[in-house]
């Protein structure tokens, strides 16, 4: 029987038995009422208008009022209060199955990579250093480690730099029990430096909705990348360092970045001067990757080399080709009336 002030007395036929019984009373404050289950069936429904539980108590088990303990011969072998009304289907499987810290409800788990469980809140994906055009991807996978169907699964993502790191589709919406499924996220920074998102993911799960985790990544300088490349760090420091010439050729680091050279073997960069009538023409070779991480580069001219001035004056550029990777550049400039002249290439970056 549930019996308590305010609340219609429910009946539960043949509970009072030797043999051990599972009684579940649910409140349904929807309908409103009282539904009994004896050993998972519906044995008893009682209309009930709302009910307020407050004040000191008492709350009694197997006792009321006054009358405390269960009746000769009783025993209580275990009693649970749920925060919520279970459902038909929930009822059936507490009486039908063991249920593990007696606990009814689905569980998300989210593993990166599979096997690697995340902490709610906590854990933070790491994509790692990526190069411009590149991009990095993981798959997550997402567990119902519960024991009812884990359902409206959604996947969503916010922060400051959301915008690179791009959600795909789950595998399903619905996990039973024990099912998993899996997404992916592709990392493809939108500039240098740190980039940062959060991922939420939704389900129904009564204490982890929607799970976050934290995304982080770090978009390379086409300069950084390269460095990676030959020298197998992005530090402008050690063999690395731009003033440093690693492969002893008299170019420095970085010009051979610049002028799209090997910087491990010695290597003479593509210049050429000629003169064509009154002009002088200066032909060089420069990589894309430089021009598009911003460096400048000048065509200069002086005609006497005490002097420290070096001069613009009449210079233009065009450029030859341009594959995507190197462009050819023809300087045109004056060739003067001094007999000499003197050109040089000034690459200016930070």
């Amino acid at each position: 029987m549930l019996r308590g002030t305010g609340i219609t007395d429910v009946l539960v036929p043949n509970a009072a038995v030797t043999t051990a019984t599972v009684t579940h009373f649910v409140y349904d404050a929807s309908v409103p009422e009282i539904r009994a289950y004896l050993n998972g069936v519906l044995v008893a429904t009682v209309p009930q208008t709302a009910i307020t539980v407050s004040g000191p108590g008492p709350f009694l088990v197997g006792g009321y009022g006054t009358v405390n303990g269960l009746s000769a011969g009783g025993v209580l072998d275990e009693f649970r209060l749920y925060n919520r009304a279970l459902s038909a289907a929930e009822i059936t499987a507490t009486w039908n199955a063991t249920v593990p810290n007696g606990v009814i409800a689905p569980d998300i788990a989210v593993e990166q990579p599979a096997g690697t469980g995340l902490t709610d809140g906590a854990s933070t994906i790491n994509f790692g250093a990526v190069a411009p055009g590149a991009n990095a991807a993981r798959t997550f996978t997402v567990r119902n480690v519960g024991n009812v169907n884990l359902t409206g699964l959604s996947v969503s993502k916010d922060g400051t730099n959301n915008a690179d790191f791009a959600i795909g589709s789950l595998g399903a919406t619905t996990l039973a029990p024990s099912a998993s499924t899996t997404f992916a996220v592709t990392f493809t920074p939108g500039a240098a430096g740190a980039r940062n998102a959060a991922l939420h993911i939704a389900s129904n799960d009564p204490d982890e909705n929607p799970f976050d985790v934290a995304l982080t990544g770090t978009g390379l300088t086409r300069r950084e990348a390269w460095r990676l490349q030959y020298f197998g760090s992005v530090a402008n420091s050690g063999n690395g360092a731009d003033t440093n010439d690693f492969d002893r050729d008299g170019t420095i680091n970085f010009l051979e970045f610049c002028l799209k050279t090997d910087p491990t073997q010695p290597t003479l960069p593509v210049l050429a001067l000629t003169r064509v009538g009154a002009n002088l023409e200066f032909t060089y070779s420069r990589a894309k990757a430089a021009v598009l991480d911003g460096i400048v580069f000048t065509v200069e001219w002086i005609d006497d080399l005490t002097q420290t001035t070096w001069s613009t004056a009449g210079v233009s550029e065009t450029i030859l080709s341009d594959d995507g990777i190197t462009q050819q550049i023809k300087a045109t400039l004056p060739a003067g009336t001094s007999g000499k002249r003197f050109v040089r290439l000034k690459a200016m970056g930070q």
